[in-house]
């Protein structure tokens, strides 16, 4: 995996310490494939950090957080 720098579709934030290794990413979620996407808030949305996404209800149902 490479460290990149992405920017949260939701909040803004830039998540600097994000690894992105092609079909897995570690500190944010790319929306854009069918698994994730069906958390997406709205069709624009490509990366979401982890703190959105585990603040969203949707995402609590499914994995309790």
């Amino acid at each position: 995996m490479k460290s990149v720098i992405v920017k949260c579709d939701r909040c803004g934030k830039l998540i600097e310490d994000a690894y992105n290794g092609g079909m897995f990413t570690a500190g944010f979620y790319n929306m854009r494939g069918p698994y994730w996407g069906k958390f997406s808030w709205n069709t624009k949305e490509e990366i979401v950090c982890d703190a959105c996404m585990h603040s969203s209800e949707e995402y609590k149902k499914v994995y309790g957080y």
